[in-house]
């Protein structure tokens, strides 16, 4: 029969019957990307009919489909005073779900997850080290990234803490789990640029990554020992540390970071900086004022020769186009210029975020930082009637056009009041214009980059006036004209 005794007294002993052991262990450690899903609940109301009502009319009232309200009699027609049966699908949270990832960009969101057994509530300590070769720091020293938007080289979680989410509906499966969300690059400005410098320098342009987690208790009256847990990682035969305690540190198994080929829009009117030059593809993820990141596609990029002025009469040396029946002639530029085909329409609606580009153009080639700054615009009120006259062609020089080389800069339709798509004149129809979304449009596209604007004077009662941050020009009654001279980026 087994004895127990007390730690603080020995000679206090105790027989007991059989005790069932419960092997703490360190199951498995590694990156992964969150993966969400909404979960809907079914309710059924009962609406009383008004005066003037329809089963349309009550749909509407309750933000439903005509299907989804039912009569609950069999006369011919609806009656005022009848109970109607109105069926609603509510959200009731997310189901969450964390998929383990091999590789990631500089500057991406991921997380690191600790799946151990019986250690619910001990807090864990986590250093990501550097594999094989010096690239983000020196062989097996300590990797600085972001958690909660700071530097750190030591990440702490507390098992169990991550499904404490309230809107989370499978909490139970994290019980278990210690969850760390960080950032795959250093804020600090000299260290970033340490980490792309050395993406850059090394042979495979990726770093190697591994784990290294320690588990300690607050809890225990006794010392929390490390060799009371069944750490279950890989020990190498140069590993410091004398329990198994790193995971992905075998050949096959590492994290690998490689150099950024995605920009993120943040809704503050920030977008990351990329380097892209050799880049072949670049994604755009969008930062929503929550924290949620929107995939928003990934784009070839192509170079197109770089475009230093236009004119409409003929200049030695420079290239001809005709375009619309017209000839214009290019100067050019040293280099090339990238740029990424717009993928048009554009019609994104996903938690909150909406994302809507009509198609009027055959010029749909952009800059991509200068694409990056205008989905962010676009973001920032949902207009699902802004239509797009076009920024530049493959060539890169935008002809007809004398201003729309190298895809920065690019022609918008007026925002109408009846919010058609239709073409607007402002010079002969002034009163169909949505001045206030119109001006809202300009300040979102101030916001992420673009500072002045060309338009035409507008009259309406009398009073002459322009749209703000514009500038009159002839021909432009029926378009905004987004300027590229002073365009900036703000960078992140």
């Amino acid at each position: 029969m087994p004895t127990v005794q007390l730690v603080e007294d020995p000679s206090v002993k105790a027989s007991c019957a059989p005790l069932r052991t419960l092997q703490q262990e360190v199951s498995k450690a590694y990156f992964a990307a969150r993966k969400e899903k909404v979960t809907y609940e079914t309710t059924v109301v009962e609406h009383t009919t008004k005066k003037g009502q329809t089963l349309g009319k009550i749909a509407k009232e309750h933000g439903v489909k005509s299907k989804d309200v039912k009569r609950t009699k069999t006369t011919k027609y609806l009656q005022v005073g009848e109970i109607v049966e109105v069926t609603k699908k509510e959200k009731k949270g997310i189901e969450v779900t964390f998929k383990k990832v091999d590789e990631a960009s500089m500057g991406s969101t991921v997380y690191i997850v600790v799946e151990t057994l019986h250690l619910q509530g001990e807090k864990v300590l986590i250093n990501i080290k550097q594999g094989e070769e010096d690239v983000l720091a020196k062989k097996d020293g300590l990797v600085t990234v972001q958690q909660d938007d700071k530097d750190e080289t030591k990440l702490t979680a507390t098992i169990g803490d991550y499904c404490e989410e309230e809107e989370i509906t499978n909490k139970d499966d994290f019980i278990d789990w210690a969850i760390v969300k960080i950032k795959l690059s250093p804020k600090d400005a000299t260290k970033n640029k340490e980490w792309k410098d050395g993406l850059e320098c090394a042979g495979t342009k990726k770093a190697s990554l591994y784990l290294l987690i320690d588990v300690h208790s607050e809890n225990s009256l006794s010392d929390f020992k490390s060799a009371y847990l069944l750490y279950k990682g890989f020990k190498g035969a140069t590993d410091d540390s004398v329990i198994a305690n790193h995971f992905l540190n075998e050949d096959g198994a590492w994290f690998t970071v490689k150099q950024s080929e995605t920009i993120h829009i943040y809704h503050t009117g920030e977008i990351t900086e990329l380097d892209l030059k050799n880049t072949k593809k670049v994604s755009y993820v969008y930062h929503d004022k929550d924290d949620k990141e929107h995939d928003l596609g990934v784009f070839d990029v192509i170079e197109a020769d770089k475009w230093k002025k236009c004119s409409k009469t003929e200049k030695t040396g420079w290239k001809k186009v005709i375009a619309g029946g017209k000839t214009r002639w290019y100067q050019y530029d040293e280099g090339k210029t990238p740029l990424v085909k717009v993928k048009l329409p554009i019609s994104y609606n996903k938690d909150g975020v909406e994302i809507y580009l009509k198609d009027n153009t055959t010029r749909e080639y952009m800059n991509p930082e200068s694409y990056a700054c205008f989905l962010g615009a676009l973001a920032e009120n949902g207009y699902d009637d802004v239509t797009f006259n076009g920024f530049t062609s493959k060539d890169g020089t935008g002809a007809p056009s004398v201003t729309h080389y190298n895809g920065i800069a690019g022609d918008l339709r007026y925002l109408r009041k009846d919010k058609k798509i239709s073409s607007l004149h402002i010079d002969t129809d002034p009163d169909e214009l949505d001045i206030v979304r119109q001006e809202k449009l300009i300040d979102a596209l101030v916001k992420f980059g673009w500072n002045s604007f060309l338009s035409f004077n507008i009259t309406i009662d009398e009073k002459a006036f322009i749209l703000k941050k514009s500038t009159h020009m002839s021909h432009h009654h029926h378009h905004l004209h987004l300027n590229k001279g002073d365009f900036s980026a703000n960078y992140k």
